[in-house]
């Protein structure tokens, strides 16, 4: 399953009105569209809900480390960082019929064997991705152990 955003709709904010508008924009999103479609994947996959949203802050993080890395604009990371700490710390872990918020994830990170010198952000959770034939554990796997982790460490620099 996928889906494919097809067209952005986007309305102007007033500056002032910004914070309360943005929130009330995602309660009703989050309320009507995220939460009944992550519930109704994980009973069509017949999982609990919480095997999704525990992905979720995972990457975020990442799209946040992405953004930070090639937006260049500096108005721009400053708003992209206001509003994802209003989705983060705003927004009632409730809307997504949860104890937590799955926004709120502190990112741990390991070496990139593919960067010398630079940092990959681990997965918040496992895609299970080695369950399906053929598959194997991601090298950003937080069920992957360190000697696994270095096993692979090995084989990665090893076709560079």
């Amino acid at each position: 399953m996928g889906y494919k955003i097809k067209e952005l709709h986007y309305k102007d904010v007033p500056e002032k009105e910004q914070e309360s508008m943005i929130l009330k924009d995602w309660e009703v999103f989050i309320i009507h569209t995220v939460t009944p479609a992550v519930e109704a994947i994980a009973a069509a996959a017949g999982v609990k809900s919480a095997m999704i949203w525990q992905q979720f802050g995972g990457e975020i993080g990442m799209l946040r480390e992405f953004i930070a890395q090639n937006e260049t604009r500096e108005e721009v990371l400053e708003r992209f960082n206001r509003n994802f700490l209003l989705l983060s710390e705003s927004i009632s872990p409730e809307l997504f019929h949860r104890n937590r918020n799955p926004f709120k994830h502190t990112i741990r990170y390991t070496d990139n064997p593919y960067q010398a010198g630079e940092q990959l952000a681990l997965r918040s959770s496992c895609c299970l991705y080695y369950c399906r034939e053929n598959g194997e554990k991601c090298y950003v796997c937080p069920r992957l152990k360190e000697e696994e982790r270095e096993e692979k460490r090995m084989k990665i620099l090893a076709t560079l």
